[in-house]
């Protein structure tokens, strides 16, 4: 048996297509995370503007960890708010935030991410035209604890409103947006270069649909399937090796992959602000999901790593009926890029809920998704549903891929 999956393994990694799809890939990696590297910009503190690693060290010089306290919120809005009433360093300039052009440059831009966090904090959706300046007016003083938690309660309830929530889902993020908790701010740089890299796993399937697409049709399109399934164990250890041979070699291309660009960007933009949490990944982020960002980080790679072997059961079932390997590639190909182009918010509740579990929907998840699933009369978040459908569907297509190879029907 052993032997048998050594020898499938190699097939795979000898297909020419393969391989050129693999280093393909590797080299768009690569590309992707130094560029974004070399356009990263920061402003130092006299207003000049520095890119790539040197920008990198001004935000980790800049962005020092702090708890946003209700005393610490209130020093930083009373800050903005002197600077705007000060003739010195004030102005009717919206554009500017109502700042002087230099104290706008020098001030507000390295600290618009944190002035940013707590606007969004406090902003009324219904009043979205309302300036930084007007939001920090009306709500000095007011508790922060008290204003996330009326943000979060808010958005569930305006879901609930448009039918894209149940109430029994309405009422599951209601009690875990409820309660009080830490709001941090720091560097976090490569968490978030990381996770907004997580929507490249889409390419990843695309790889791993084209090593496994001649599983099963490369050997109706040679011939060769008359003779295997005629031998010995032609019909369950060779069609088992052969399954678990795709199987390993999805696992291989996808964490060797990820973990290469999630090394990468961790080694350059540091590994700095895991311990905060999941909020800090766009500020201001409203979620339910209690989680810091290490591990949000990783749960979306899980994600991506189950919604390919979900994706990769059904190329391993379509390769299993269509005699053809092109034919298998040809469909699956296209289907995932088209599904990963349609966006869940688009359309109504069953529309958004059935699209956020096709394995291509792993460019939309964020973590400010208020999706639920009600399933077995338990409700679970878009994370733990896509990790329990997909799961599933891989294990039942792979065995679907398994019979209709071996019950076909061969000419002795």
């Amino acid at each position: 048996m052993k032997k048998m999956i050594c020898f499938e393994w190699k097939k795979i990694w000898l297909g020419k297509l393969t391989q050129l799809a693999i280093i393909g890939c590797a080299m768009f990696f690569i590309f992707c995370v130094f560029s974004n590297t070399a356009q990263t910009n920061a402003i130092r503190d006299d207003g000049t503007t520095v890119s790539g690693m040197d920008a990198i060290r001004v935000m980790k010089e800049r962005n020092i960890p702090i708890e946003l306290t209700q005393a610490e919120t209130e020093r930083i809005m009373n800050e903005y708010l002197d600077y705007t009433k000060n003739p010195d360093t004030g102005s009717d300039n919206a554009a500017y935030f109502y700042l002087s052009e230099d104290l706008y440059r020098m001030w507000y831009q390295p600290n618009k991410t944190l002035l940013g966090m707590i606007d969004g904090i406090y902003s009324n959706p219904d009043e979205s035209e309302m300036s930084l300046k007007q939001v920090f007016e009306q709500n000095l003083g007011r508790d922060i604890q008290e204003a996330r938690i009326a943000r979060d309660q808010d958005k569930i309830n305006r879901l609930l409103e448009n039918g894209s929530l149940t109430k029994t889902q309405a009422a599951y993020w209601k009690a875990l947006t409820s309660q009080k908790k830490p709001i941090y701010y720091g560097y976090c740089e490569g968490w978030k270069q990381v996770f907004f890299a997580g929507n490249w796993a889409v390419i990843i399937m695309m790889i791993v649909g084209i090593g496994i697409a001649p599983v099963f049709s490369g050997e109706y399109q040679s011939k060769c399937d008359s003779l295997l399934l005629c031998m010995k164990f032609g019909k369950d250890r060779l069609v088992l090796s052969k399954i678990i041979a795709a199987w390993l070699y999805a696992t291989f291309v996808y964490w060797i992959l990820t973990g290469g660009y999630t090394i990468a960007y961790l080694c350059l933009y540091g590994t700095a602000g895991g311990q905060f949490p999941v909020e800090l990944l766009v500020t201001p982020l409203s979620t339910g999901y209690q989680l810091t960002m290490q591990r949000a980080v990783m749960f979306q790679q899980l994600l991506g790593y189950v919604y390919t072997l979900g994706f990769g059961g059904f190329v391993l079932l379509l390769s299993s009926l269509l005699k053809n390997t092109y034919s298998v590639i040809v469909i699956t190909l296209p289907l995932v890029l088209i599904l990963s182009l349609l966006s869940p918010d688009q359309g109504g509740y069953v529309w958004s809920h059935a699209l956020s579990l096709l394995p291509s929907q792993i460019v939309n998840f964020t973590y400010d998704s208020y999706t639920a699933y009600d399933i077995a009369g338990r409700v679970f978040s878009w994370l733990s549903a896509g990790l329990l459908v997909n799961g599933i569907a891989a294990i039942i297509l792979t065995v679907g891929s398994y019979f209709l190879f071996r019950r076909h029907q061969v000419n002795r």
